[in-house]
């Protein structure tokens, strides 16, 4: 029977950095039917490495290697608008976006390369806080008075035959787009690697 491999990384917490919600002027949300696009998109901004020396109860200290990755979600809803020369253009009305921290402890000793970071930032990352972003955008819709659009689920699929041949260097699957009527997903697909 073969053992399960050991992970490299155990979560340690998942917070927000920070949030902006903004509103256009002109817009009214308590005005009901009217034309809203919803958009969304994510990406990870940034990865870094801290040594933490937690004091124990006994004296002692335990050295935590921690990995914080910084992954950014923005969420906007677009309305046509007639402009001077008589065109239909697309105004943002109103935009939510926030940038969550999901920290994890290494396990293994060995350093991490950054395309190692950079594929599990893309990946398992954006996983863990994915659910937080779909919460962060419905209550943040609630409290803005805005038409609720849920956030699809993200959905983890291998990548097409053709695609796997292009990127088996780096990768062997990927994570799908996610879709929704009354969104449009402004990302492109995410890899991750097979064990």
């Amino acid at each position: 029977m073969m053992e399960a491999k050991q992970p490299e990384y155990n979560l340690r917490a998942i917070y927000v950095r920070s949030s902006v919600m903004s509103m256009d002027d002109g817009f009214d949300p308590t005005i009901g039917g009217q034309p809203l696009t919803g958009q969304f998109r994510s990406h990870l901004s940034s990865y870094t490495f801290r040594e933490l020396i937690i004091p124990l109860p006994d004296g002692t200290q335990q050295k935590i290697r921690s990995y914080e990755f910084t992954t950014s979600f923005s969420f906007r809803y677009q309305t046509p608008q007639t402009d001077d020369k008589g065109e239909i253009e697309m105004k943002t009305a109103a935009s939510i976006g926030v940038d969550f921290v999901s920290s994890y402890e290494r396990v293994s000793t060995s350093e991490a390369s950054n395309e190692e970071l950079e594929g599990f930032g893309k990946t398992a990352a954006l996983v863990h806080v994915w659910p937080y972003f779909r919460e962060y955008c419905s209550t943040a819709m609630q409290k803005m008075n805005l038409p609720a659009t849920l956030i699809p689920l993200l959905e983890v699929k291998p990548l097409p035959a053709t695609t796997k041949k292009i990127v088996r260097k780096n990768t062997k699957a990927g994570i799908g787009e996610g879709t929704s009527p009354a969104t449009q997903r402004k990302t492109t697909p995410k890899k991750i690697k097979e064990k």
